[in-house]
């Protein structure tokens, strides 16, 4: 008879690190950032159903996360990609659930950092980009304000 291993692997199979380096390898500037948001839930017209969730081709490329409401900042400079997720409030994870820790999601995912959306402008400023390099059809919701440039084109070029 065939025994399977029992040992668990420690942290995730897939590695993000590699991914985001083939795609920041192919950019024209070094210096700048990229960003990929993944889907959020989307819901049915006046229900509170959700229709089937399907993840952004890219983001789970780069990320290996196939969950709504989380998006990746890579620095190319000093490769650090970075997980960004949503806040959810104790009030509403009453409706939605309790949403897994920044530990959890470093465990989960393989990622040493993660923060919530709305730490992009720090993350900007504490790693000193100039240019981020977005998904042209993804929301740049997220990215309004930043004073950086913005390119939409060659990421997916």
């Amino acid at each position: 008879m065939l025994e399977l291993p029992t040992e668990q692997r420690a942290g995730p199979v897939f590695s993000a690190a590699q991914h985001c380096l083939n795609v920041a390898k192919r950019l024209t500037d070094q210096s700048a950032a990229f960003f990929v948001q993944g889907f959020g839930e989307k819901c049915h017209p006046d229900s509170d159903g959700a229709y089937s969730f399907i993840q952004d081709s890219n983001m789970l490329y780069v990320s290996g996360v196939n969950q709504q409401d989380f998006a990746l900042f890579y620095d190319i400079s000093s490769q650090t990609p970075i997980l960004l997720t949503a806040y959810v409030s104790p009030d509403d994870e009453v409706w939605i659930g309790k949403r897994p820790t920044f530990d959890d999601l470093k465990k989960k995912y393989g990622f040493e950092r993660v923060a919530f959306f709305d730490a992009i402008p720090q993350l900007v400023k504490e790693l000193g980009v100039k240019k981020v390099y977005r998904v042209g059809y993804q929301s740049d919701a997220l990215l309004k304000g930043l004073d950086v440039e913005i390119d939409s084109d060659e990421l997916l070029e």
